[in-house]
């Protein structure tokens, strides 16, 4: 391969000069070859150099280094708004040039070519100032917005706000550029999100949703996240969040269901929540048999009597915490009110069921409160039913339970009766 030619010989200014150069050298050797057979002729066969050579050699050799010299100020004259249009480029491209100078003053197609750079450098500080016009209004939004506000790309924070810097608990400018793992408790609680948020992006571009987030600290707290992309349909180009700290609203929400499912005097199901959960057992009993308890204190009166509404109480809590010792995780123990109880046992035959209903007679039996002195103790008359599909509804269920309940205290109290 040839040598690479130095860059200055590929300049408009030396090809210029070399072509005059060429063009004056050519000139010089046709003189010269005129020149020299005129002399050539004075007779003699071997050919010498005489004065008459060096006097034609001499002014030809300095019309070719003219002319060289005079192609090259020529081309620099020609070029030189050429190389102050690509200097003011150069600027340009470094943002040292303003847009407002004139760039030449040469006519012709040059200037014309810079006045249409001129002009797109002009455009383009326009678009930058609009562009940072708009990124203080953004920085303003992100500095007073009274929620969290973050720009993620790639599984990266671009932008955070000041409130989502102090529900974080993160030392400002610390978090653009970190990966958001870093707001999640593990990787697991990212991926559940990035599972949920994926289909609702890709059908409408947003998601909104509560999930589990962490503070630097390590403290966990529940937040509201509204995602929606920068550009729908390309989550590519990034995403906005609004996160909103809503712990308190969560735990009260939790709160709220918890009492009205739950008895506030024992801590078990209460009534309504035993109906919905005896109701949705009931629909799949034809595949999923189960067994029900109803189960109604004997003597807890007289206990309230002699003792009080207080040792009532007390009572029933130990009983309740009794109850709930004697069956599986999966089942559920209900205080239906007053001196009642239920039970459902999931997925429990018959005879397993009566087996743990003797075990809550006993457990009740045998519980002896002292009170002020003195011992109170009460009974138990458990009905139960066996549900496989020939009970239409709940309500069928739970009669057939207190049906049976009552033929338990028909015949003595404190024993276990299944219905038939």
């Amino acid at each position: 391969m040839m040598p690479a030619m130095p860059a200055w010989t590929r300049s408009f200014k030396f090809r210029v000069a070399a072509l005059c150069a060429f063009v004056a050298l050519g000139s010089a050797w046709f003189a010269i070859l005129v020149a020299t057979a005129g002399f050539g002729n004075t007779g003699g066969s071997a050919r010498s150099v005489s004065p008459g050579h060096v006097a034609v050699w001499a002014p030809l050799l300095s019309m070719v280094l003219t002319a060289g010299v005079v192609g090259w100020l020529a081309a620099a004259r020609m070029t030189a708004p050429l190389a102050r249009l690509r200097l003011r480029a150069q600027n340009w491209f470094s943002r040292d040039e303003l847009a407002g100078e004139d760039w030449t003053r040469v006519a012709g197609e040059i200037s014309a070519l810079a006045r249409l750079l001129q002009d797109g450098a002009r455009k383009r500080n326009e678009r930058e100032a609009q562009t940072r016009q708009i990124v203080a209004r953004l920085e303003a939004v992100l500095e007073n917005a009274s929620v969290g506000i973050a720009f993620s790309r790639n599984s990266q924070l671009e932008m955070v706000s000041r409130n989502l810097y102090e529900t974080l608990g993160w030392e400002r400018g610390t978090l653009e550029g970190q990966l958001t793992r870093v707001m999640y408790p593990s990787d697991a609680d990212r991926d559940a999100l990035v599972e949920r948020a994926r289909p609702a992006f890709e059908n409408n571009g947003a998601f909104e949703g509560e999930l589990t987030l962490m503070r630097r600290n390590g403290e966990k707290f529940w937040a509201h996240m509204r995602g929606k992309a920068v550009l729908p349909g390309d989550i590519n180009a990034g995403t906005i969040w609004i996160i909103e700290d809503v712990t308190r609203a969560y735990e009260q929400r939790k709160r709220l269901a918890w009492e009205a499912s739950h008895d506030a005097l024992t801590g078990l199901t209460n009534r309504a929540g035993f109906d919905t959960l005896i109701g949705q057992a009931t629909a799949r009993a034809g595949e999923q048999p189960y067994s029900a308890l109803f189960i109604d204190l004997d003597r807890f009166k007289q206990v309230n009597d002699t003792a009080g509404h207080a040792a009532g109480d007390a009572l029933l809590r130990e009983l309740a915490a009794r109850l709930t010792l004697t069956v599986r995780e999966s089942d559920t123990v209900a205080r239906l009110g007053g001196d009642e109880f239920a039970v459902l046992l999931k997925r429990c035959p018959l005879e397993n069921a009566r087996t743990i209903a003797e075990k809550m007679r006993v457990a009740i039996e045998t519980y002896r409160l002292v009170w002020e002195g003195h011992e109170h103790s009460v009974g138990a008359s458990i009905g139960l039913v066996h549900v496989d599909g020939r009970f239409a509804d709940s309500a069928a269920v739970l009669k057939a339970a207190d049906q049976a309940c009552y033929a338990a205290k028909r015949a003595g109290r404190n024993q276990v009766v299944v219905h038939a």
